[in-house]
């Protein structure tokens, strides 16, 4: 049994626990969060032994009076790099969430870890659940048997149906999260980046914001408008003191965009065209891919649960069912049987090299959308 410490309780680690804690081999020992009191009446009602678990103010504290078998950090985006600095060092196993980075010094820091500390490197998992997932795995497997070919073009898509809660909470403040393109896009540069096995050398990126931000005040809730009984992205969310989840979708302290679109080459010549939105609703959302060779063209989308393959040189086409899975179409409970593997001292699948190809390609493709030109990596 392995004893796991967290870094930043919120929704996202905790569903990482919850699928650790499946595999029968973890126990959760202690938490490192500011919101000890919040998070102790959550962890009660989900059935935790509260009083089995240690609670520190912060990660330094918590080093300070153990050694745990293993560390998953969750905290803001904009922390990441910070905290991984202070575990990859002692070379405990680590749980990292993306984005790895949020700005290209915090990148070169990281780099420079891989160097000085290469060994407990190798010990990082990075939670990017998409290339995990069977969808990803089994057009991999259809493109490496030669069925389409060598890949000539990618064609990638990002309608996220979801994302308003994007803007109605700290989400909206580049600053911490770094833009969509590091928020989002990192999964799929991620997976896109595996799939081609190539390394990515150029992108030209654009993004805007069409929709969300605007004129309303900063700092106004949905539940302080004067037009909340008739705006449609209205939410009477339940608000934390410390992260109020509710504020204005269109006020004008909103510093993220709703689009991005990128075209990025690779060093074999291969050119994928990515595009995401936060903008559609409902049945509209959908994410994949389409990979394009000269024999064929293989194409999946997780909202549909299905894998086309077209062959180009004859009258077959093949649609294969993928099953339905939850928490990122499997992809979560995968990421637990590779942590978990790290921990018995194997090599993570999605590991720290990968997280900062991801963030590279994302802060190029935020470098080019801001000044206009072509950024080589």
């Amino acid at each position: 049994m392995f004893n796991i410490a967290v870094c930043g309780f919120g929704s996202r680690l905790g569903g990482v626990i919850e699928r650790l804690k499946e595999t029968g081999e973890i126990t959760l020992c202690a938490i490192a969060d500011p919101r000890t009191e919040e998070i102790k009446k959550d962890l009660e009602s989900k059935g935790y032994e509260v009083d089995k678990i240690k609670f520190y103010p912060d990660l330094d504290q918590l080093l300070s009076d153990m050694r745990p078998d293993g560390i998953c950090i969750g905290t803001r985006c904009d922390l990441h790099t910070s905290l991984a600095e202070k575990v990859i060092p002692l070379g405990i196993p680590l749980f990292l969430e993306k984005p790895v980075a949020t700005t290209r010094e915090d990148l070169d820091r990281l780099k420079a870890l891989t160097v000085k500390y290469p060994e407990n490197c190798k010990k990082v998992t990075v939670s990017f659940p998409l290339r995990l997932t069977d969808h990803v795995r089994m057009v991999k497997a259809i493109i490496d048997r030669g069925e389409i070919g060598e890949i000539a073009q990618v064609q990638a898509w990002n309608n996220v149906y979801y994302a308003i809660g994007y803007y109605h909470k700290w989400y909206r403040d580049a600053g911490i999260t770094g833009g969509q393109f590091l928020q989002k896009a990192t999964h799929d540069f991620d997976y896109i980046n595996y799939i081609v096995g190539h390394k990515p050398m150029t992108v030209a990126a654009m993004r805007s914001s069409v929709v969300f931000g605007g004129k309303k005040p900063a700092g106004l809730f949905c539940r302080d408008c004067a037009e909340k009984d008739t705006c449609p992205d209205y939410t009477d969310n339940q608000n934390r003191p410390t992260s109020p989840f509710d504020y204005c979708a269109y006020g004008k302290d909103i510093t993220i965009e709703d689009s991005d679109s990128a075209i990025v080459m690779y060093d074999n010549g291969v050119h994928c065209v990515y595009t995401q939105n936060f903008i559609a609703r409902k049945k509209a959302g959908a994410r994949g891919a389409r990979f394009i060779g000269q024999y064929g063209t293989v194409e999946f989308d997780w909202q549909k649960n299905k894998i086309l393959l077209f062959k180009h040189y004859e009258d077959r086409n093949e649609e294969i069912e993928v099953p339905a899975m939850l928490h990122h179409g499997g992809g979560d409970a995968m990421l637990a049987q590779d942590f978990l593997g790290v921990l018995k001292g194997e090599e993570s699948c999605c590991g720290l090299d990968d997280g900062i190809a991801s963030a590279d390609l994302c802060l190029a493709a935020r470098e080019s959308s801001e000044k206009n030109i072509f950024v080589n990596l």
